[in-house]
């Protein structure tokens, strides 16, 4: 999962043998163990966790700004995907039926890739695009965008607190969890 723990040998861990969790000595666990870990520890040693560069796109590709690190606007904006957003093959879109979210999305957008959305509606549901397929390419490998396939990307997990409280105030933005 990405984590680095650091102990002495004799130290216990949790490692789960297919049925549930055992207590190991560290000198007993082996490369490939599932082991239980809290997650978190103090915010010092979280640092903003990085994130992918785009991939080179076609001769004719346009290259806009991508976040290094994911920051609390970066978070935002990735819960609002997860949530409601749309990755399509040529781009992304965030259709919701409140403005002034789909304003929120579109700021998000600008402030971190400065791409000004295309602003359109859905039947008459207010929505806000990005036509990028360089741009669609970099969100995807975040992971959790996917359709009906939903979850909090494991960067979100290794990001200090204020990072995950940004994630979540995009994720539930309405207060609502739809299982599609």
């Amino acid at each position: 999962g990405g984590y680095s723990v650091t102990t002495t040998l004799d130290h216990g861990l949790d490692v789960w043998d297919g049925c549930g969790y055992l207590r190991r000595e560290v000198g007993q666990a082996s490369v490939g163990d599932w082991v239980r870990l809290k997650i978190g520890g103090p915010e010092i040693d979280r640092p903003l966790c990085p994130l992918p560069k785009p991939n080179p796109g076609g001769p004719n590709a346009v290259y806009y700004r991508t976040p290094d690190v994911l920051s609390e606007e970066a978070a935002e904006f990735l819960g609002l995907m997860v949530a409601d957003g749309t990755v399509y093959n040529r781009g992304f879109r965030l259709a919701k039926r409140h403005e002034d979210v789909v304003d929120r999305f579109s700021y998000l957008v600008e402030s971190l890739f400065g791409y000004q959305t295309k602003r359109t509606t859905i039947g008459r549901t207010p929505a806000a695009e990005v036509n990028s397929t360089v741009l669609a390419d970099w969100v995807t490998p975040l992971g959790g965008t996917e359709p009906n396939n939903k979850r909090i990307p494991a960067s979100v997990f290794r990001s200090p607190k204020r990072v995950q409280h940004a994630f979540l105030r995009g994720l539930f933005e309405d207060g609502t969890v739809n299982v599609r």
